[in-house]
C-alpha cells in the first residue's frame, strides 16, 4: 500500500518508523565500523614507529633486512585500512542516498513499502573484500610483531 492510500494514524506509525531507521542507519553504521577500522591504523601505525626506532638506534653495520621487513608489514597494514576507510565513505554515503531518496519517493505516494525496503536493501548488501582487507590489514600486524619479536630474542 502507498503512502497516500493510508490513513492518518498509519502514516504517523510508519513515518515514526522510517525515521527510527534512519537515524540508526546513521548511527549503528558509522560508530562501530571507525572504531575497528581506527583500531587497525593504531596498531599497524604504533608498529612502524616502534621499527623505526629500531632503525634509527641500530648500529649501520648491524643493519639487517628484518626490520625493513617488519616495517613493510606495519606500511601495507596501514595502506589497508586506507583502503577500507575509503571504501567505507562510498559505501555508506551511496546507502544513505538510496534510503533518503526511496523514502522520499514512498511519501510522495511513488512507491509502497515493500518497494522501499526492497530497493534499501538491494542498496545495503555489503561485499566482502572489505572484511578480508582488514583481516589482511590485522595479519600484517601479526606478522610485523613476530618479526619484531624474533629481532628481539635474537639480539638478547
Amino acid at each position: 500500500m502507498k503512502f497516500t492510500e493510508l490513513t492518518e494514524d498509519k502514516k504517523l506509525f510508519i513515518f515514526t518508523r522510517v525515521d527510527e531507521h534512519t537515524k540508526r542507519v546513521q548511527s549503528e553504521s558509522l560508530g562501530s565500523l571507525e572504531a575497528g577500522i581506527n583500531y587497525l591504523f593504531l596498531i599497524n601505525a604504533g608498529g612502524a614507529v616502534a621499527v623505526l626506532s629500531f632503525l634509527g638506534a641500530a648500529e649501520k653495520a648491524e643493519l639487517r633486512t628484518s626490520p625493513l621487513v617488519a616495517l613493510a608489514f606495519f606500511a601495507v597494514g596501514v595502506m589497508l585500512v586506507g583502503a577500507i576507510k575509503a571504501f567505507r565513505v562510498h559505501y555508506f554515503g551511496k546507502r544513505s542516498t538510496v534510503w533518503f531518496t526511496e523514502s522520499a519517493r514512498f511519501f510522495a505516494g511513488e512507491i509502497d513499502w515493500q518497494d522501499l525496503n526492497e530497493r534499501y536493501g538491494k542498496a545495503a548488501v555489503e561485499p566482502r573484500w572489505p572484511y578480508v582487507v582488514g583481516y589482511a590489514s590485522f595479519a600484517c600486524f601479526v606478522i610485523g610483531a613476530l618479526i619484531g619479536f624474533w629481532l628481539l630474542c635474537a639480539a638478547g
